[in-house]
């Protein structure tokens, strides 16, 4: 059975569950896909995400250890992408 969907400002629509602002909070890359922990496959969060950087940039720790230390649900290189900016670009 399909979800049931509301039109939000003319033509777009969004699960009924979804408010009007609940749409428009969630990140979204230009293609209009989820962004960060929005995304439903994210296993990495803002705040460690920081964290990862900080260890590495500013204590100087390698990835791999900052990796183990604070994700490691996440592979080794996903974790050197998101420290080295080349994914969760918007996370400063």
């Amino acid at each position: 059975q399909p979800a049931l969907t509301i039109k939000i400002s003319g033509t777009a629509t969004a699960p009924a569950a979804w408010s009007s602002s609940m749409a428009k909070k969630i990140k979204r890359s230009p293609s209009g896909c989820p962004v960060g922990e929005a995304h439903h496959a994210a296993k990495l969060t803002e705040a460690k995400v920081r964290e990862l950087r900080h260890l590495v940039h500013d204590k100087g720790l390698c990835h791999v250890c900052a990796q183990r230390l604070i994700a490691p649900e996440v592979s080794k290189q996903s974790a050197y992408e998101a420290i080295h900016s080349y994914t969760w670009k918007h996370v400063r």
